[in-house]
């Protein structure tokens, strides 16, 4: 993958869209969505610590010589993970989810141009 915004698009795709569709297209995925975190608490905080770390080494790796940051790729890459686990739990749909997460990735690709401009 090319650019930052792909990168950023494919990992969300991978662990943030994917996951959605397949728990939310069935009454009984809802059900098991709207319950097993009380029991998955763990793992779901786990995976999304391994999800943050892939997305700080895509940003690290894009603002490899960037002078002027306003933020390190480490707190960048909590934002963009944060925001994308508040919005897939208020979507309403996949088509919301995939907009909304293409606004996130403007947003993040955006500090990044500017931290290398």
């Amino acid at each position: 993958l090319a650019t930052v915004s792909a990168k950023l698009a494919f990992a969300a795709e991978v662990w943030i869209v994917r996951p959605y569709e397949l728990l939310h297209d069935t009454p009984e995925g809802r059900e098991l969505t709207e319950c097993s975190y009380d029991f998955t608490a763990e793992l779901v905080d786990a995976s999304y610590r391994r999800f943050e770390a892939i997305i700080e080494t895509v940003l690290n790796e894009a603002s490899i010589g960037a002078s002027n940051r306003a933020m390190t790729p480490a707190a960048l890459a909590q934002v963009f993970a944060l925001s994308l686990r508040g919005i897939k739990a208020g979507a309403q749909g996949l088509t919301h989810l995939r907009a909304l997460i293409t606004d996130v990735i403007t947003v993040t690709a955006s500090a990044l141009e500017d931290a290398t401009s």
